[in-house]
C-alpha cells in the first residue's frame, strides 16, 4: 500500500508555496528517466552519432528485406532515446517555468527532437517508393518485419500527403518554429502571470492562482465566485492583444501545414493521422447541439436552486450538495481513486498502487509550476502524471483521470513492444 508523511503536503499557511518547501514525496521521480543531469547530457551527446548512422541508410532501403529492418530499428532507438530525453527536459522545466535553466534544457531537446525528425526525414518518402508487391516480399522473407507490417500499411493510406524527402526535411526543421506559440503562451500564463489576493467568504485576504480558481468557483458565497472570476478574467483580458497574437499564431502554423499536406481543412489533417473522418467530428458536434435543450433546463434547474438570476458563468461550478464541498486530503483521495478502480481487477491495482507509492505524480501547485494536468512519459519508462491538487471533489476526478491515462500507457507498454 501507499505510504505518505502528510509533512509540509502544500506548504505552510495559505500561501502559495515554493516547490523546495513541499515534500518530495509527492514531487515526481524524474530519476526514473535519467539519474541526474549529467546522464542526461551524455544520452542528450548519444544521440548524434545515432542520427548520422540513420541518414546512412538512405536510398539502400529497397536493397533487401534486412535493410529495411535494420534501418526501422535504428529510427526506434533513436526515437526512444530522443523520446525520453525530451519529456526529462520539458517535464523538469515544468516544475518551475520560471527557472531559465529549465528553460534552456526544453530549448535544447526541442533542437534535438526536430534533428531526429530530419535525419529520419527520408524513410516515409523512400518506403513508398518501394513498390507495394515488393514490401509484400519483404514481409514474407522478414519474419522481423511483422512488428512493422501496422506502420507499413499506414504509410500506404498517407500517401496521398506525404511529400518528397526533401519536402519532409524542410518541415521537420520547421518543428522548432511551431512550438514558439505555445511556448509564449505557456511561459506568459505560467511563468510571467500573477494574480492579486482575493477577500474569501471570512473576508479574509487570500492568495489567488489560476489553480486555485476551481476552487473559489465552488464558493457558496456568490460575491467569492463573481471576485474570482473577474479576477482571473481581468488579468487575462490586460494581456488580451497577446494571447489573441498568440492564437492567432498557433492557428497559422495548423494551416501552414495542413496546407503543406494537401489536405482540405486544418480539422481534415488533425483527425487524418488516426484515421477518422471528419463526418464523425460533425456527427458529435450535431449530437450536442440536439441536446442543447437538456443543459438549458438543467441550467435553469441550477439558478432555481442557488436562487440566482440570471445564472452566470461563475454560478455553474457552485455544488448544489454540501456534501460535495467538503475539503480532501490527498492520501484520502488517492484510497477513494483505488475504491474506484478495484471493479478493474488486482493486477490494475497493482500498478495503481505502484505509481502513487513510486512518485509517478507530482501532485501539489507550487509557484512557476505549469498549470493544468497531463499524463506523459518516454518509453521504456513508466508514465508520469502532472496535478496541482487542491483537496476538492474535482481534483480527486483529476487523479483518477490522469491516472487513468497512465495505467493505459503502463499496460500499453507492458503489452505491446
Amino acid at each position: 500500500m501507499m505510504a505518505f508523511t502528510g509533512k509540509k503536503e502544500r506548504g505552510s499557511g495559505n500561501a502559495i508555496p515554493e516547490r523546495e518547501d513541499l515534500d518530495r514525496a509527492y514531487q515526481w521521480a524524474l530519476e526514473d528517466l535519467f539519474e541526474d543531469r549529467a546522464h542526461w547530457e551524455r544520452a542528450l551527446e548519444e544521440t548524434g552519432p545515432l542520427m548520422n548512422s540513420l541518414e546512412a541508410f538512405s536510398g539502400t532501403l529497397a536493397s533487401s528485406p534486412s535493410r529495411l529492418l535494420e534501418c526501422l530499428k535504428l529510427r526506434d532507438r533513436l526515437g526512444e532515446l530522443t523520446s525520453r530525453v525530451y519529456a526529462y527536459a520539458h517535464m523538469k522545466s515544468h516544475e518551475d517555468t520560471r527557472d531559465p535553466d529549465g528553460q534552456a534544457i526544453a530549448a535544447r531537446a526541442t533542437t534535438l527532437a526536430a534533428a531526429a525528425a530530419r535525419s529520419g526525414a527520408f524513410i516515409t518518402p523512400e518506403i513508398l517508393s518501394i513498390p507495394v508487391e515488393t514490401l509484400s516480399l519483404f514481409l514474407e522473407r522478414e519474419e522481423g518485419l511483422g512488428l512493422y507490417r501496422f506502420f507499413l500499411e499506414e504509410l500506404q493510406r498517407k500517401r496521398a500527403h506525404v511529400l518528397s524527402r526533401e519536402e519532409e526535411g524542410l518541415l521537420a526543421s520547421s518543428a522548432e518554429l511551431a512550438h514558439a506559440p505555445e511556448n509564449i503562451f505557456s511561459m506568459l500564463t505560467n511563468a510571467d502571470m500573477t494574480f492579486p489576493p482575493i477577500r474569501d467568504e471570512l473576508d479574509h485576504e487570500t492568495p489567488f492562482s489560476e489553480e486555485r480558481f476551481g476552487s473559489f468557483l465552488q464558493s457558496r458565497d456568490r460575491r467569492v465566485r463573481e471576485d474570482a472570476y473577474k479576477n482571473l478574467y481581468g488579468v487575462y483580458g490586460r494581456y488580451r492583444n497577446t494571447l489573441s497574437a498568440s492564437l492567432n499564431a498557433a492557428l497559422r502554423v495548423s494551416l501552414f501545414y495542413s496546407r503543406a499536406r494537401g489536405f482540405g481543412s486544418n480539422l481534415e489533417a488533425a483527425l487524418h493521422e488516426d484515421d477518422i473522418p471528419p463526418s464523425v467530428y460533425d456527427s458529435l458536434v450535431e449530437g450536442v447541439r440536439e441536446g442543447l435543450d437538456a443543459l438549458h433546463r438543467y441550467v435553469a434547474l441550477r439558478g432555481r436552486v442557488l436562487g440566482v438570476s440570471p445564472v452566470r458563468m461563475f454560478d455553474l461550478y457552485v455544488p448544489l450538495v454540501e456534501e460535495y464541498r467538503r475539503e480532501i486530503s490527498y492520501p484520502e483521495a488517492v484510497g477513494m481513486v483505488r475504491e474506484g478502480l478495484a471493479p478493474l481487477g488486482d493486477d490494475y491495482l497493482a500498478a495503481l498502487d505502484e505509481g502513487f507509492s513510486h512518485r509517478w505524480a507530482d501532485v501539489f501547485e507550487n509557484r512557476g509550476k505549469r498549470g493544468g494536468a497531463y499524463s506523459w512519459g518516454a518509453y521504456p519508462v513508466h508514465p508520469f502524471v502532472l496535478l496541482n491538487y487542491d483537496g476538492k471533489m474535482r481534483d480527486v476526478f483529476t487523479v483518477a483521470h490522469e491516472m487513468g491515462h497512465a495505467l493505459h500507457w503502463y499496460f500499453s507498454d507492458r503489452e505491446q513492444p
